[in-house]
């Protein structure tokens, strides 16, 4: 069992639970090293293939993040984030992440328009930041019940906040794809394969993705972020992607 690093900080969430259901433990969201993740991404994710499989030549430089049971430093859920430009594809024909030229044209008419744009305020010289995450996995046993959500939405808001990122984007598996879509991401490029597994790519606009202030801990209720990504939605099963 890998210790948790004493500098990582966590915060507190409750998973979703239904009426009269005994009231699920609280989680721990925060930082976790590689090596925690590697457990859930190979049984969750590829369980058929070695456990290189679900190593990455560029873990050491990304952030990993985990949902974690009190008193246990084996996390329920992982998830990965690496700062990598969207990949280049000419054939793309759906609905398109705007390139970095085009979010400074974006920017130029709403100058022109409002007399500011919308990073004006930040700093309008600084070069775009596009993540993508990666090894996103939940165990079994705690899908459906938010968990995925909360782990999702507390990795991006983070991207936002700390890294300042302007973009998300995945490879998700087809069979999750509408779940990414019901928490705001949208599909482009065309279908593909990682071995007999379909994929498809999707993004979102993190400046329009409420900020990490919105998921600081909270006591008997999802956090304000949560809320707005899944309000008017039935509870379904937690991605299992990359």
């Amino acid at each position: 069992m890998v210790p948790v690093p004493s500098t990582y900080s966590f915060e507190i969430f409750r998973l979703n639970q239904k009426p009269n259901q005994h009231p699920e433990q609280p989680v721990r969201m925060g930082k976790i090293s590689v090596e925690q993740t590697l457990g859930l991404r190979h049984s969750v994710l590829w369980p058929d293939m070695p456990l290189s499989q679900v190593c990455l030549p560029e873990d050491s430089s990304g952030k990993h993040f985990g949902a974690l049971l009190p008193h246990s430093d084996e996390p329920i859920a992982v998830i990965s984030l690496f700062v990598e430009e969207l990949p280049i594809d000419k054939n793309i024909t759906s609905d398109v992440p705007p390139s970095a030229h085009e979010q400074e044209q974006q920017q130029v008419q709403q100058r022109m328009t409002y007399g500011h744009s919308a990073d004006d305020a930040i700093d309008s010289k600084r070069p775009r930041i596009v993540v993508r995450f990666r090894k996103f996995a939940c165990a079994p046993r705690y899908q459906g019940k938010g968990l995925g959500t909360q782990l999702l939405a507390y990795a991006l808001s983070i991207a936002r906040s700390e890294l300042d990122a302007t973009i998300a984007w995945c490879d998700a598996r087809t069979s999750s794809a509408l779940w990414y879509e019901k928490r705001g991401l949208r599909r482009f490029g065309k279908i593909f394969y990682k071995g007999p597994v379909e994929y498809v790519r999707m993004w979102i606009d993190l400046r329009d993705y409420p900020g990490r202030e919105l998921s600081q801990p909270v006591k008997g209720r999802v956090s304000a972020l949560v809320v707005a990504a899944v309000d008017n939605m039935k509870p379904e099963l937690d991605a299992s992607t990359h």
